[in-house]
């Protein structure tokens, strides 16, 4: 229980801090940096407990709040565009601890996972805040139309559950290991 709690730790740190950079990267910030990272780091731990339950859409759904929370806090944002940014970076987190997942039977260790799916998550979310970055001048600011573009990653989730609930639930051939692979790397 000791290593399980101290590597729920660990990626809630790094969790934190990739929303942070994330953040930091997009949005003008509301607080000096010192304290925007403190303040991601302890909401992220937080949350730690509810991730050890193992039960995913309780996960989903803690790590959407803490990431909306942690944005509205930090960021300079619109309520709609912190939805939005949450979701989606629930999607980009889900599928890439899912991929991992997909792969754990070549991977025993516990912290080489966490190093991999984390690292997978890094790449991602700053892919994506580049170039939400450098299309800044048509990135939709109204309210209205990010709610619309919030469907988007919502709809992901609820793939992202299915093919998590199948995953865990029916031992795959694997052919099917493989195509489920694929269809995450799309999703992504």
């Amino acid at each position: 229980m000791d290593n399980s709690l101290t590597y729920y730790t660990v990626a809630s740190v790094i969790e934190a801090f990739i929303l942070w950079l994330y953040c930091n990267k997009l949005f003008k910030q509301r607080l000096n940096t010192p304290l925007s990272i403190l303040i991601a780091i302890i909401m992220h731990l937080l949350s730690a407990p509810v991730y050890m339950l193992h039960f995913p859409i309780l996960n989903i759904i803690s790590f959407i709040l803490i990431t909306y929370i942690v944005t509205i806090i930090i960021s300079d944002i619109s309520f709609f565009s912190a939805i939005f940014h949450s979701l989606m970076l629930t999607v980009v987190m889900g599928l890439s601890e899912l991929l991992v997942f997909r792969e754990s039977g070549t991977i025993n260790n516990t912290a080489l996972y966490v190093f991999i799916s984390k690292t997978i998550y890094l790449f991602i979310s700053q892919a994506v805040s580049t170039i939400l970055k450098k299309r800044k001048g048509s990135y939709p600011y109204s309210d209205r139309s990010t709610l619309f573009l919030s469907i988007i990653p919502a709809t992901s989730i609820i793939i992202m559950l299915c093919l998590c609930f199948i995953c865990i639930s029916i031992p795959l051939t694997s052919k099917v290991n493989a195509y489920s692979s694929v269809s995450i790397l799309l999703l992504l």
